[in-house]
């Protein structure tokens, strides 16, 4: 055997666990190998070294002081060895983590069916949802932000997602019972829902296109979109809704476009990010992947734009 040459891992494992246990048959128990194995190994060890590593006796062996040393010695690069397998298992199941406030209503009607798209694609993000039904929002303690407003937000880089396209929907059997609808004053027979926050109203649809209606409106409406929804479904009326909001509903047919009308409203989604965190790599991820279906149910082109 070649002086000096570096001896394999299970050599010095088989040193470690003699000097530990002072007896080649314990040693072999514990790393499941033959006693003649373990023995070879320490000979082949002191070869090497061309040093005398233990002092053998009837009642067991023990380390001699050259053995001493040398067992100073590597035991800090086996441990380095044993920590560098653990690190790398480590890394392999590491997932990186993302904290995201969104608003119900979108991540419920857009962005949970679209996610696994997401996840597929980026196996190593895992992302913490914050839902909230509130539009309003306190800025701090997320990585990013789904919200709902014009874009312009000092100190935040936006990008818009959906929900400005508007459309009129409503139940094919209320449809079906009513008189046909043959232009926007025909709407005025019906109990009309709307969100309570979020533009356009009705009244400013009829304003709009000078549409007088010689009555009073029954207007009914609600603080959530997922309400406004749910009552077109159930047939109580005609609803202002984003278009990419009830996709499902309308490929179901459970609610049904009326008049093929479309408004572009100055209110949409936006994915939101604070400048400080702009070039952060998990966030840059995400946000190019959302910009690969920005727009996805609904085609803005076709729309008016509200004033």
């Amino acid at each position: 055997m070649v002086k000096n040459q570096i001896p394999s891992t299970q050599t010095l494992r088989a040193f470690e666990a003699v000097a530990k246990c002072g007896n080649c048959t314990q040693a072999a128990k514990d790393l499941f190998l033959t006693t003649s194995t373990v023995s070879k190994q320490l000979k082949i060890l002191e070869s090497n070294l061309d040093v005398k590593l233990f002092t053998r006796t009837k009642y067991g062996m023990t380390l001699t002081h050259a053995g001493q040393i040398y067992l100073e010695e590597i035991q800090p690069a086996m441990a380095k060895l044993a920590s560098a397998g653990g690190n790398l298992n480590i890394e392999q199941f590491k997932v990186n983590e993302l904290s995201i406030w969104v608003l119900l209503v979108f991540l419920d009607k857009w962005l949970l069916s679209r996610i696994s798209d997401f996840s597929t694609k980026n196996p190593d993000i895992h992302i913490n949802f914050k839902v909230s039904t509130e539009k309003e929002w306190t800025p701090g303690g997320f990585d990013a932000y789904f919200r709902s407003g014009d874009g312009v937000w000092p100190n935040y880089i936006s990008d818009y997602i959906c929900g400005s396209q508007i459309i009129i929907v409503g139940s094919p059997k209320l449809l079906q019972r009513m008189p046909k609808i043959l232009t926007l004053s025909d709407l005025t027979q019906f109990n009309l829902y709307e969100n309570l926050r979020v533009p356009p109203s009705w009244a400013t649809i009829f304003g709009k296109y000078g549409i007088n209606p010689g009555k009073k409106l029954n207007i009914i409406k609600w603080e959530f979109y997922s309400l406004v929804i749910h009552c077109a479904c159930l047939g109580l009326g005609l609803a202002l809704v984003p278009k990419c909001y009830v996709q499902e509903e309308i490929a179901n047919n459970y609610l049904v476009r009326v008049l093929d009308f479309s408004v572009y409203s100055a209110i949409g989604c936006y994915f939101v990010v604070p400048d400080a965190r702009s070039g952060d790599p998990l966030i840059t991820r995400f946000r190019n992947w959302l910009l690969t279906i920005q727009g996805d149910g609904e085609d803005p082109s076709s729309a008016e734009r509200m004033i």
